[in-house]
């Protein structure tokens, strides 16, 4: 059975010449729509996750409670996030380039982008996870010792290995 393929020599023939402007081409949102609505989503949620961490650190019985402390370290994590790789982005979009362009930048950009995402996602399953713990078996939270090694060690954890 003889088979013949057939290339598409314009594509692998394309040169770097295209008009390109850096962005996602397959992207159906041009960057001017994508950094508007994120702006406009940007601002409540920063207000927002101010609000409720100020909330749940100014009740002592909110801060002292276990099932609290994730949630703050969260949106503290959540706030650095917004407050560092939400700008970089917009004015990525807004410029069409990564300004200031320097390795540092890209660094700081990456690190926040992607640890913080990572470390937020693996801390809201263990959030779920002592949820369970909480509730379902609170005897393994019952005395300091108990609790280091169940509650403050997997946090501790998480936030130094994970990003």
């Amino acid at each position: 059975m003889d088979m013949n393929f057939s290339y598409n020599n314009e594509f692998l023939n394309s040169s770097d010449e295209d008009d390109h402007d850096g962005f996602d081409e397959d992207s159906v949102i041009s960057p001017m729509i994508r950094f508007w609505i994120l702006l406009i989503f940007s601002i409540p949620s920063i207000i927002c996750s101010i609000v409720i961490l100020y909330l749940l650190l100014n009740h002592k019985e909110h801060r002292r409670s276990l099932n609290h402390r994730v949630v703050i370290i969260q949106l503290i994590g959540g706030l650095i996030y917004l407050l560092t790789h939400i700008p970089i982005y917009l004015n990525y979009l807004r410029l069409g380039y990564v300004w200031p362009q320097t390795p540092t930048m890209c660094h700081i950009w990456w690190f926040v982008g992607d640890g913080f995402s990572d470390t937020m996602t693996i801390l809201m399953a263990w959030a779920s996870f002592e949820r369970h713990i909480l509730i379902f078996h609170n005897q393994l939270v019952s005395t300091r010792r108990k609790r280091i090694f169940a509650h403050y060690l997997p946090i501790t954890i998480i936030i130094i290995y994970c990003p």
